[in-house]
């Protein structure tokens, strides 16, 4: 059966830094989805920050949901 973890909490918590840690050694070989490491590196694609931003909004969007569709 797939699984699906989520790690939640607020900004600066360290969901990225050890929120992988917590997952079960099984799984931890498998990529993370990191929405804000795709924002990162999306970012400098988008110019006009009104337009940009909802794009990109609907690029991570897509992200997170072939990852739970590939569960």
């Amino acid at each position: 059966m797939p699984e699906l973890y989520i790690i939640t909490g607020s900004n600066g918590a360290g969901k990225s830094t050890v929120g992988p840690d917590y997952l079960p050694e099984h799984i931890q070989q498998h990529p993370v989805f990191d929405g804000d490491k795709l924002f990162m590196e999306k970012r400098s694609e988008f110019i006009i920050p009104p337009a940009g931003c909802i794009e990109l909004n609907a690029c991570c969007s897509g992200r997170e949901a072939d990852a739970v569709r590939s569960l």
